[in-house]
């Protein structure tokens, strides 16, 4: 069965409708930023011959025959991608990498540090929105892409197992160039959670407290959703990457990741498939996937220190927000957090699916100003 089949099979069997959204012209060429050396090296771009449509742009369901670069992976820095890596910078590693971070501060004095921490496919992009909000209420704000996604390197020597992704974001978060001399409050997402999780439990003097945005802690009990448990697949997930244009990324984020259609365009799936195979990310990317924890003890060890750490010892202060409409995550992963960590207010279901990121981002970021408001009051 081929992938768009599948997708279409899928959508078939939902109960609501979509709503449809709105495409997004091709922006002029003049207006378009210079090539990324880097982007869509040989083996990255897949090229398919669009089928006939019989439903018209722009409804979500169109197979994108109708719209430019629909079904290849964009040659040039997509105008969003662009826009976003003019606002940040490059760090570099220890072992001669470099990490993309964006780094926004207030005039006046600063409240707290606020770090964001992104998981698969994402990077600091699908924070790009918090940034403003959260810099009008005072707070520094910070994203970074983790090594091998997003505007980083993306190298393959590297490990990329979540207990090495957690000391990489030691490194990251004590960089001289970033000097960041507080504590901070860590907003957390996907396996951005138990990344973060794990770094806060070996280096607890560096968090003050959590905001955990539909992510697990509970690794003992998680596999990966569909589509994430093609990738590590051999053959199969290289084919499902290289797979991975504008359209189907579309149809995966109206089927697992947005509620409204209108949050992720052909612009911003452009973005996505640019920022995930720019600079051979295929490969980097098939290789976080295969480094998810496996075996039932190692996942269950991870797990124990995390819980431990954070909950029994620490009673680290967190809150939950979580979308409604949610169906990448499993509910039992918000009540284990609730269960096993030091929770405090009720769970704020804010609109959106997985990515809600996209379409409720300054809803989020209130909960985030209000549950630091809180604390500081204490």
């Amino acid at each position: 069965m081929g992938i768009a089949a599948f997708l279409s099979m899928e959508a078939s069997l939902r109960d609501s409708p979509r709503t449809p959204g709105e495409m997004s012209s091709e922006k002029d060429s003049s207006d378009t930023p210079s090539p990324d050396p880097t982007a869509n090296e040989p083996g990255d771009i897949l090229t398919v011959d669009p089928i006939i449509c019989s439903v018209p742009d722009p409804s979500p369901m169109c197979c994108g025959c109708c719209v430019p670069h629909a079904w290849t992976t964009p040659k040039e820095t997509p105008a969003l991608v662009a826009e976003h890596e003019r606002q940040g910078r490059r760090i570099a590693l220890k072992d001669g990498s470099s990490v993309f971070v964006r780094d926004e501060t207030p005039q006046d004095s600063v409240k707290m540090t606020v770090v964001m921490v992104h998981g698969v496919p994402a990077s600091s992009f699908l924070y790009r929105k918090f940034f403003a909000p959260l810099v009008a209420e005072g707070y520094r704000a910070i994203a970074f892409d983790l090594p091998g996604l997003g505007l980083s390197d993306k190298p393959l020597d590297r490990d990329y197992s979540w207990p090495a992704m957690a000391e990489t974001l030691h490194e990251i978060m004590g960089h001289e160039d970033l000097a960041i001399n507080t504590k901070i409050h860590m907003v957390i997402h996907d396996i951005g959670g138990p990344i973060s999780a794990l770094y806060a439990a070996d280096h607890p003097e560096r968090v003050e407290s959590i905001t955990a945005l539909d992510t697990l802690l509970d690794i003992a009990s998680f596999s990966p959703p569909f589509p994430m448990f093609f990738f590590p697949i051999p053959i199969i997930g290289n084919i499902a990457i290289a797979s991975m244009t504008p359209w189907v990324l579309r149809q995966f984020m109206y089927l697992r990741g947005v509620a409204d259609t209108e949050a992720c365009d052909h612009e911003e799936a452009m973005a996505w498939v640019f920022l995930l195979k720019r600079q051979k990310g295929a490969a980097s990317f098939s290789k976080i996937m295969k480094s998810f924890p496996s075996g039932k003890s190692k996942k269950q060890e991870l797990t124990n220190k995390i819980q431990q750490a954070l909950g029994t010892e620490q009673q680290l202060p967190m809150q939950v927000i979580w979308a409604q409409g949610e169906v990448a995550i499993p509910q039992s992963q918000c009540e284990y957090i609730r269960e096993k960590f030091h929770v405090t207010g009720d769970t704020q279901h804010v609109p959106g699916r997985h990515f809600f990121q996209l379409e409720s981002a300054e809803t989020i970021v209130q909960h985030i100003h209000q549950f630091l408001q809180e604390r500081q009051q204490q």
